[in-house]
């Protein structure tokens, strides 16, 4: 009889290999969309204090060329 030990202790060797792939592939897959979830909120609500700012901004500016206006005449 042949001594299959080494065939054993290499086989075993290339399923935990191939089912640490899978988990890491699995983990970061979801990394990445927890990540993606958190930059989209992030984003809008940048976006939101943006438009909030360039509305202020707007009615300011037009409140300054109201007042500019009334003083030339």
């Amino acid at each position: 009889m042949k001594d299959f030990s080494i065939l054993y202790i290499g086989t075993i060797g290339m399923l935990l290999m191939a089912v640490s792939i899978v988990f890491f592939v699995v983990w970061a897959t979801g990394t990445l969309r927890r990540q993606r979830k958190y930059l989209e909120q992030r984003d809008k609500h940048y976006l939101k204090r943006i438009e909030v700012v360039e509305n202020l901004v707007k009615t300011e500016f037009k409140t300054v060329i109201e007042h500019i206006k009334n003083l030339q005449l």
